[in-house]
């Protein structure tokens, strides 16, 4: 089925190119439809699943014409004359025309299929090609799965040789093609005759399906074929064992080079690890020194506490005893001023009464108007004494007044400085904080591009 679907493609493909397929078929589409089905054949034995017509479509594109030009330098070694003049454009002749030989004769078929098999065995199809095995890569290893086999040689740089099933298959395709175009570039059937079989390196032996001359060994030709099919097999298994040496060392190189690359991660891992490992202990110190430093604060606190109450208890007292000591004062205070009250109006009293006497001395006024004077009234001292003690506590009282107010504008505007300072030191910290939680994210980041 796949290689009727790849035959049906390639005439389609030349048929859509216009005219008629027949007469547009030339050695380079026959080598490109047997490379494509070998390409189709070779997927579907492998993952017949994600088989892709496109792909292998690009790949054939890439390797036919390499390819057919090597080929044609093989072959035309091995028969410079049947295959003089011919190219990748040679015309090929009609499919109904063509025998299994290509109309030639079956000795140099059996030679030219035994040189094809033994370049093919051996020949890695993108040597020497940077160009194609870059756009391989580019346009078909992108578009596969890595799991893919063929991502080997598609970007994983190893050679690509075919199996001797495909070699077989493109031999036996590829040998009755050159065949009949050699023949036809040089004109016609003619050319396959016997002048061209002398050309070779083979001239005047007998061919395989003649008998042997008179005087020959019988298998003289079939020890000869036998060598060249021994030999061709031996460089195809020196190539083949070269080709698993070089297949072997270059997954050898892959996998040490992905051993490196997981050391490497492993290494920046276990410094990753023993970084995040320190700083969890260091994390774990300081949260231990700052218990301790709290258990200290909290035992301070406690002993601020006691002290703040002994003296609270203390002042209380004090207050108490100042209270009393000031209520004795103002009581002593106003018996003085009493007392002071008391002794001026009796000054004042004795030094009218002086005055009067010292009238009546002097005959100035009678003593029964001194003895008709009236005595100072108690109530009326009192009164002057209430008075003025009345005076001197408002006065007092005004004074303490304009003592508290300014106290409490003074605690006021302390009040609102501390405000003001807490209010400082709360943005201060969170600036701090800020920034040391923006210090670590940037290093924590650094150590991520690092690692």
């Amino acid at each position: 089925s796949v290689d009727a679907a790849a035959d049906a493609s390639a005439a389609g493909r030349r048929t859509d190119a216009g005219g008629d397929p027949s007469d547009r078929e030339t050695l380079q589409n026959a080598v490109t439809a047997a490379l494509r089905k070998e390409l189709l054949s070779m997927w579907s034995d492998m993952d017949p699943a994600s088989i892709s017509v496109a792909l292998v479509d690009l790949i054939a594109a890439q390797l036919a014409h390499p390819l057919l030009l090597r080929l044609l330098d093989t072959a035309s070694k091995r028969l410079p004359a049947l295959l003089r003049g011919v190219g990748p454009s040679s015309p090929l002749p009609e499919i109904a025309a063509r025998s299994v030989h290509g109309r030639g004769s079956p000795k140099s078929h059996g030679e030219l299929i035994e040189e094809l098999r033994g370049f093919l065995g051996s020949h890695d199809l993108l040597a020497e090609l940077p160009e194609a095995r870059a756009a391989l890569k580019r346009d078909v290893a992108a578009k596969l799965q890595m799991s893919h086999p063929w991502q080997r040689w598609l970007c994983g740089g190893c050679a690509l040789l075919l199996p001797i099933g495909t070699v077989l298959g493109l031999c036996t395709t590829l040998a009755p093609a050159f065949m009949a175009a050699g023949i036809l570039a040089n004109g016609g059937a003619a050319a396959g005759g016997r002048g061209v079989e002398d050309s070779d390196g083979d001239a005047g032996q007998p061919d395989k399906d003649e008998p042997p001359q008179a005087g020959a060994p019988q298998n003289l030709t079939a020890a000869r074929r036998y060598r060249r099919r021994i030999f061709a097999l031996e460089q195809e298994l020196i190539a083949r064992e070269r080709a698993e040496k070089e297949r072997g060392a270059h997954e050898k190189k892959e996998r040490d080079q992905v051993d490196q690359r997981l050391m490497i991660v492993n290494l920046h891992l276990e410094e990753k690890l023993k970084a995040r490992s320190e700083e969890l202990r260091c994390a774990g110190q300081k949260i231990v020194e700052a218990q301790r430093s709290l258990d200290d604060v909290r035992g301070q606190l406690a002993d601020r506490q006691k002290e703040v109450t002994q003296l609270r208890y203390q002042v209380g007292q004090d207050t108490s005893v100042r209270q009393d000591a000031l209520m004795r004062e103002q009581e002593h205070s106003r018996a003085l001023l009493r007392t002071a009250a008391r002794e001026s109006v009796m000054r004042q009293r004795n030094l009218r009464r002086a005055e009067k006497l010292r009238r009546c001395a002097e005959g100035g006024e009678a003593a029964a108007e001194l003895i008709r004077d009236e005595t100072p009234d108690a109530e009326q001292v009192n009164l002057l004494i209430e008075q003025i003690e009345a005076e001197f506590d408002a006065h007092v009282s005004r004074r303490k007044e304009m003592q508290e107010s300014v106290v409490r504008d003074f605690e006021e505007r302390i009040d609102r400085k501390r405000c003001e300072y807490r209010e400082v030191c709360n943005k201060l910290q969170e600036v701090t904080a800020q920034y040391s939680y923006q210090k670590e994210v940037r290093s924590m980041e650094g150590m991520g591009l690092s690692s």
